[in-house]
This record gives C-alpha cells, sequence and structure tokens, in this order.
C-alpha cells in the first residue's frame, strides 16, 4: 500500500511516474524516460515512498527471470540490487530478446566454468552493455559454426549413401 504521508515527500511533478511504477502499469526504465529523470533518481523517491520496496515492484519480471536463469546455470546466488540493476542495463535497450541474452549466459558458462575466469561469471562482467554486445557476436559466431558443422556433417553422410549404392 502506498503511504499518503510519504508519497507528499516526492515531488509533485514525479508523482505519477513514482505510483505508475509502484503500481506496476509500467517499467521503472518506461517511467524514468517518460518523466525526464534518471533511475537512480527514481530508486531514491521509490525508497522514500518505501524503504522496505521490494524489487519486483522496481524491475521487469523479465530481469528477475533472467537472474534466476544465471544463478542457476552459472552455480551461484545472486540476488542483491546491484545485480538486477546491471541487467537491467541490458534488457531495457531492447535489442536483445530473452533467447539471446539465456544464450550469452549459457556460452559463457561454458566457456569460463571450471576455468581461472570463472571467478567472472557475475552480473557486474557479463551485463555491461559494451562487453554483453561482445559477448552476443561470439554466441552468433559460434552458432553459425555449428550450423555449418551440422550442414558438412550431413553432406557426408549423404555423399557416403550415396557411395554405398
Amino acid at each position: 500500500m502506498i503511504s499518503i504521508e510519504r508519497l507528499k515527500e516526492v515531488p509533485e511533478k514525479y508523482r505519477l511516474a513514482v505510483i505508475s511504477v509502484l503500481l506496476g502499469e509500467r517499467p521503472k526504465w518506461q517511467a524514468c524516460r517518460m518523466f525526464s529523470i534518471t533511475e537512480s533518481y527514481m530508486d531514491s523517491l521509490l525508497l522514500k515512498i518505501d524503504p522496505k520496496i521490494t524489487f519486483d515492484k522496481v524491475f521487469h519480471k523479465e530481469v528477475h527471470q533472467i537472474l534466476d536463469y544465471c544463478n542457476e546455470v552459472w552455480g551461484t546466488e545472486f540476488s542483491d540490487y546491484t545485480d538486477l540493476n546491471q541487467i537491467e542495463s541490458v534488457w531495457k535497450l531492447r535489442v536483445y530478446t530473452l533467447e539471446d541474452i539465456c544464450g550469452v549466459i549459457k556460452n559463457k558458462a561454458n566457456d569460463w566454468k571450471n576455468t581461472d575466469y570463472q571467478k567472472y561469471l557475475r552480473p557486474q562482467t557479463i551485463f555491461t552493455p559494451e562487453k554483453f554486445k561482445k559477448y552476443h557476436e561470439e554466441q552468433i559466431k559460434k552458432e553459425q559454426n555449428n550450423g555449418f558443422s551440422k550442414i558438412i556433417a550431413v553432406t557426408q553422410s549423404v555423399i557416403q549413401d550415396w557411395q554405398m549404392d
């Protein structure tokens, strides 16, 4: 429940933005764009209203799903605000699908698990927008190479079958 007294502490021109996020009518990033405020300022406003605000009111449900998937694939237990915020920085770009993001998570786990790089399997490393773009490009190249390998294997199999006849 939104406290009217605490809502009064929020500047009037931002109240609608804060209420829309708290009621789940729009994601935080969208409200920030609409009302021309930074996300960190929005966070401070949300915390004024509810110091114990749950992060599901602040972040998209997909951001939580992505963090859960990271923990499952990487064998980690990330859960705090900075981890969610880092994932949100890539999600809000609206460039990558959920499938793309999960592919990068899985790809980096395959590349880095049980190596010296395993310690870098964390949202702060993977979900920096510039790095994520690079990791996504790596993933696409691997998928293309796997596709070519499958085509070659099928072609060789067909040729062998044809030669046997």
